[in-house]
């Protein structure tokens, strides 16, 4: 039996992105316009990884306002509902991956 000889470095990685979920979020951020007009403004002047931890803290806080609704003033959107619903698991998410996409915009 002969072994390929293309190693695969990652075999979560889809559409080019580390996983389908870092895939998903970076998706959903830059196809509506204010979305991707906020994570511009949140990545300006910012370093990568702390690029990444701001986004990351903008789209908690989004979930956590559809996770806790009644702990909110403003109501969920249904955006958020199907970032949600397509992202998945939240943990998964390559933040730093997400924040450079929006660096080199």
């Amino acid at each position: 039996m002969t072994q390929d000889t293309e190693t695969i470095t990652n075999p979560d990685e889809y559409n080019g992105w580390v996983n389908r979920e870092t895939w998903a979020a970076a998706l959903h951020l830059s196809n509506d316009e204010g979305l991707y007009q906020q994570c511009l403004e949140l990545v300006a002047g910012k370093l990568r990884w702390s690029a990444g931890d701001a986004i990351e803290a903008f789209v908690m806080e989004q979930v956590e306002m559809i996770l806790f609704p009644y702990e909110h003033d403003v109501p969920p959107t249904d955006l958020w509902r199907m970032f949600i619903s397509d992202v998945g698991s939240m943990w998964r998410v390559d933040w730093q991956a997400v924040a450079a996409s929006f660096m080199e915009a």
